[in-house]
């Protein structure tokens, strides 16, 4: 179930923009838990890790543009973790930046231009846990360079005792 108050959850104000990010652990499991979500708090942006959505899978929902990276079933494999998406307010000026060929992570980007602000880019992004653990830094760096003043959100995989973790991680560390 979808809950707020679960430390994977964060909410930040950016420009009087609300933005949410969630590691969702399968999008078409919590749909009405999202679309509840998003009725009673209507943030700007929503970001989602681990979708788990496949191309033919149609998402949607109303008042917001939704933009995904999905992966495309092999062979009928079960459904693997992974995959990004953003869903944004409609009402919002922006436009989606093409996901660019990346290597370790998993990401959505959009582009946004706020009136009389500076324009920025938002990403939503996931490191699989089975990745390198510090060659996904090249990644970023592409992410970086989608657009200015860069906002990465998202499943990093990087696990701290410090944040509550049994674990440290490479990436935690």
């Amino acid at each position: 179930m979808f809950n707020s108050a679960n430390p994977k959850n964060e909410i930040k104000t950016l420009h009087s923009l609300t933005i949410v990010f969630w590691d969702a652990n399968g999008v078409r499991n919590h749909s009405a838990d999202i679309r509840n979500f998003l009725e009673e708090h209507s943030p700007d942006i929503f970001l989602i890790q681990e979708t788990k959505l496949r191309p033919e899978i149609n998402f949607s929902i109303p008042n917001y543009d939704v933009y995904r990276s999905d992966r495309p079933q092999r062979n009928n494999a079960p459904t693997q973790a992974g995959r990004t998406g953003i869903l944004i307010k409609k009402s919002l000026p922006h436009h989606h930046i093409p996901t660019p060929q990346l290597h370790f992570v998993e990401a959505t980007s959009i582009s946004l231009i706020p009136t009389n602000k500076e324009p920025f880019t938002v990403t939503s992004i996931y490191i699989p846990p089975d990745k390198d653990p510090t060659l996904y830094t090249l990644d970023l760096e592409t992410l970086i360079q989608l657009g200015p003043n860069p906002i990465i959100c998202g499943d990093f995989n990087a696990q701290h005792q410090n944040s509550g973790s049994p674990i440290n991680t490479t990436r935690g560390k």
